[in-house]
């Protein structure tokens, strides 16, 4: 049947063949009628096309002929399992038939057994028979009629039982847990899985020795014995619990503790680490007292100076001690440590060394730069060994503190104001912030300050000052030297002649508002700017101020120079002037009594005493 599929496929085949040669030889044709119109580029396409389809066609075929080949044999290899399946399967069945036939028989002829022994325990005394010579005989009966039966079934049942016999025994050494008896120094110490479990044992013993500090020795662990017994899972100990069973049953003088260890300096080892650190916050709890230290208080943060380690590990039975022993070695030991100190007086090394109870040995030893014909002069600092207490106690504390926070000067240049001339638009104004700083003491001293944040609770004023930039011309001159405060007024009069307040005058007294100045030759002196600003008044009289000129230098901030020389003014109004600038000459002008200058400081409309200002 699949021999027609392949050759009915091999018939599909050659029709495509012969339509692909047809077709061959149609294109041929017209490749020769159309030659002489074909370029060299149709020629090579024509010929791709041709090696195209000449390929497809023998792979196609090369992949059938291979299909067939390795198709025949598995089929042919199907069709004689089928056979064989279909032969056992008939046989089962015959045999099947067979046996259940026989069985059948077997069964009968027990059924009849059963009845003839009932009626022979019925029968009377004279004809019934004895029932074992009844049962022999029906056994002899039935194994001589049904021998083949009784075989075939105990070839079945007997190896049957076997396998269930052997199952049950295999199932029942499963489930027994074999384990290791560890007998060690004469005592059991556990049941282990294997050999391996004893071995890590021993390397954690040999961990903990080198943790506490102790020697290891192989003499410390001895060699055990084992002994193989059947055990529950959960009767099975570990290599920790076997490494504490050694150390129990070890006669070493080991055991295992706590180590208490102040700057990785072994001290002592506890039974009990909970009872160790309890001695130290004890020793904290006695600090404060003390010392008037709230330890409630949640911003009061103690500590000791000290590391203290706690490591579980195995520590000689004679470096325990207890809580007593622990607080006991606190108190009586002191240890020492290198500090500066400050010479009073000038001392030699011996004094310094008799004076802290040093040799000489350890006082060069910390300060290598001295000798023994060094001399310690007044104020010179030097190194020296002080005892401390074992154990320190930190405090640390959090402090508040309202700091000022400055203002920043900001300066704006302006073309409007002479160079060297500046002009405060904005006063500046100092901020505050809060600071909050954790400071710590160590036996009252304080070692360290560290700030922990800034708030800044009220923002700064920044003070703004204009800058002149307008070049100084060529004719105006400059007396003096420019500052930011009042200069002097007047060049060659430097005499006071009326001070600042009430006086008397004209015949009354009266409230002088400025300070006079004059001076011998005063007349027709220079009277220059005091500071920089803008003339916003120039008045031109014979009454009260006479000739007078009033400069603001802005902030609320104005002074007047009056009794100036008639026709001797050189500024006018709106006009920027520069400290030091000459602006009139000393006259004798309005209400005057001689040569003078009156100049006055106006602040806001108030006036202010000119000497407080003005530098000379």
């Amino acid at each position: 049947m699949n021999e027609e599929k392949f050759s009915n496929s091999d018939d599909v085949f050659d029709d495509v063949q012969t339509s692909y040669e047809s077709d061959t030889t149609d294109e041929q044709g017209e490749e020769i009628s159309q030659k002489s119109n074909m370029s060299p580029i149709d020629y090579i396409y024509k010929f791709i096309t041709v090696l195209g389809l000449q390929t497809k066609y023998y792979f196609k075929k090369i992949f059938i002929n291979f299909f067939i080949l390795i198709a025949s044999p598995i089929v042919k290899l199907f069709e004689f399992f089928k056979l064989v399946i279909v032969y056992f399967i008939d046989f089962l069945r015959r045999a099947n038939k067979n046996v259940i036939k026989e069985a059948e028989y077997f069964f009968n002829d027990l059924a009849v057994a059963r009845l003839l022994i009932k009626q022979n325990k019925s029968a009377n005394k004279h004809q019934r028979e004895k029932t074992p010579s009844l049962l022999m005989r029906f056994y002899k009966t039935a194994v001589q009629k049904h021998r083949s039966f009784l075989k075939r079934t105990l070839s079945y049942v007997l190896p049957t039982l076997a396998l269930i016999v052997l199952i049950s025994v295999i199932n029942g050494f499963s489930n027994l847990n074999f384990a290791l008896d560890v007998n060690y120094n004469n005592t059991h110490i556990g049941y282990i899985e294997n050999e391996n479990v004893f071995r890590h044992a021993k390397e954690i013993l040999e961990q903990r020795l080198e943790i506490g500090g102790e020697e290891y020795k192989d003499s410390v662990v001895s060699q055990p014995e084992y002994k193989i017994a059947v055990v529950d899972l959960s009767e099975l100990s570990d290599a920790n619990d076997i490494c504490e069973q050694i150390i129990a049953n070890s006669d070493s003088g080991l055991t295992t503790a706590c180590g208490i260890y102040v700057d990785n300096k072994f001290i002592g080892s506890v039974k009990n680490e909970t009872d160790a650190s309890s001695v130290f916050k004890s020793y904290i709890s006695a600090y404060c007292r003390s010392n008037n230290i709230d330890q409630d208080n949640p911003q009061v943060v103690l500590d000791l100076v000290e590391k203290i380690s706690y490591i579980q590990g195995l520590y000689s039975e004679n470096t325990l001690m207890d809580s007593d022993d622990l607080r006991e070695y606190i108190l009586t030991h002191n240890k020492s440590e290198i500090c500066k100190y400050t010479a009073d007086k000038a001392n030699s090394a011996q004094d310094i060394c008799n004076e802290n109870n040093l040799s000489s040995e350890q006082f060069y030893a910390i300060n290598p730069n001295l000798d023994n014909n060094s001399t310690i002069k007044k104020g010179e600092t030097v190194n020296i060994i002080r005892s401390i207490p074992f154990i320190n106690v930190t405090v640390s504390k959090t402090e508040t503190e309202i700091k000022t926070v400055k203002f920043k000067t900001v300066e704006i240049k302006t073309d409007s104001l002479y160079q060297g001339v500046s002009k405060v638009i904005t006063p500046g104004s100092d901020g505050e912030k809060e600071v909050v700083t954790l400071v710590t003491f160590i036996d009252g001293k304080k070692v360290s300050s560290k700030e922990i944040s800034s708030t800044v609770t009220k923002e700064p004023i920044d003070k703004k000052i204009y800058i002149g930039t307008k070049p100084v011309p060529n004719n105006v001159k400059i007396y003096g030297t420019q500052s930011g405060a009042f200069i002097w007024p007047t060049v060659g009069a430097n005499t006071v002649t009326s001070g600042f307040g009430y006086r008397y005058i004209f015949g009354g007294t009266s409230f002088h508002r400025g300070i006079d100045i004059a001076g011998s030759g005063a007349n027709g002196k220079p009277v220059v700017a005091s500071a920089s600003g803008t003339v916003e008044k120039v008045t031109s009289s014979n009454t009260g101020y006479g000739y007078s000129v009033v400069i603001n230098h802005g902030n609320g901030i104005k002074t007047r120079y009056a009794h100036c020389q008639a026709g001797s003014i050189c500024v006018k109004v709106g006009q920027s002037v520069v400290q030091g600038q000459m602006i009139a000459k000393i006259g004798n002008t309005g209400n005057s009594t001689g040569p003078h200058l009156h100049f006055e400081i106006i602040y806001n409309g108030s006036y202010a005493n000119p000497l407080n200002y003005l530098s000379r």
